[in-house]
């Protein structure tokens, strides 16, 4: 091969491979999703009740770097420099930022209403990031009822249960927890289960109890975010990951299994005044998603 052709055989080679790769100002590419490195990850929830707060938002180190927050905007309204606060756990290195935003003025003046998108935006370091969410008004949304009934149907060895709840016309989807109580010798101990389905209903089957189930309580919520299978981001831009929720107003029931040790835990509709340790929407969400971190 003469040597110019050896040339012009190398300027090709070069040129393909710059073409299947990106510039280095494309920090969007597709084709090369390693070129962000985001600095952080933000996992909270969004309230409409009826206005627009947020009291859970947290945005922790995701690239080793804390992220320098500059301002936030939730929908046409900034957040107020002392709603972005610092904190952390137990140290230093536990630390994350905390937003809290609640929306001023009357129902005549909020930005939004169940079903509709709002955007939030996160500056800082010189890049952005944006999520768009569909929002769940708590009460609007709510699931209005779950059967069977509180305490009205019992659960025997090797049986299963189906829950069926109202639907929640704006919800994605539902977050499902499953509680189990096992009694041996006198003694309660508590396990949880955490499922997400688009139905609006869920089959208990023996697989999820335990040898000497004492009760379930089974709660759906309704929400709306990311995709509860995949767990992916529902952020864009390159400076922001994670996943913010919206959720409404659930509803629980309880069914009792076959080895309750009284009959006072058959109490009725409305009735909850067992000492348990009761996990809150927010923990329930938290734990959902656990794996996707």
């Amino acid at each position: 091969m003469s040597k110019k052709l050896i040339i012009l055989a190398a300027i090709f080679i070069t040129a393909l491979f710059i073409g299947l790769g990106c510039s280095d100002d494309d920090d969007d590419c597709p084709a090369c999703p390693d070129q962000i490195v985001y600095m952080g990850w933000a996992d909270g929830v969004i309230y409409l009740d009826p206005e627009t707060y947020m009291s859970e938002m947290q945005i922790h180190r995701f690239a080793g770097v804390m992220p320098n927050i500059d301002s936030v905007m939730v929908g046409d309204s900034m957040v107020e420099p002392d709603d972005i606060d610092y904190d952390y756990y137990y140290d230093y290195g536990d630390n994350y930022w905390y937003i809290y935003f609640d929306e001023d003025g009357d129902a005549s003046t909020y930005m939004y209403e169940s079903g509709d998108i709002a955007t939030f935006t996160v500056w800082g370091d010189g890049m952005t990031a944006t999520c768009n969410l569909k929002l769940l008004d708590y009460d609007d949304d709510e699931i209005d009822s779950i059967l069977p009934n509180y305490a009205a149907d019992t659960l025997g060895v090797g049986d299963s249960v189906t829950c069926r709840w109202t639907s929640s016309e704006n919800a994605d989807y539902y977050n499902v927890q499953v509680e189990v109580i096992d009694y041996v010798d006198g003694s309660n101990t508590w396990y949880y289960h955490y499922y997400n389905t688009t139905d609006t209903f869920f089959t208990v089957t023996p697989e999820m109890l335990t040898d000497s189930v004492s009760h379930i309580w089974v709660t759906a919520i309704p929400v709306t975010g990311p995709d509860p299978v995949t767990g992916a981001s529902n952020w864009s831009g390159n400076y922001i990951t994670g996943r913010l929720y919206s959720y409404a107003g659930y509803d629980y029931t309880r069914i009792i299994g076959w080895n309750s040790p009284t009959p006072s835990l058959k109490a009725p509709v409305g009735a909850d005044n067992e000492e348990r340790p009761r996990k809150t929407p927010n923990e329930i969400l938290s734990s959902l998603n656990q794996v996707f971190k």
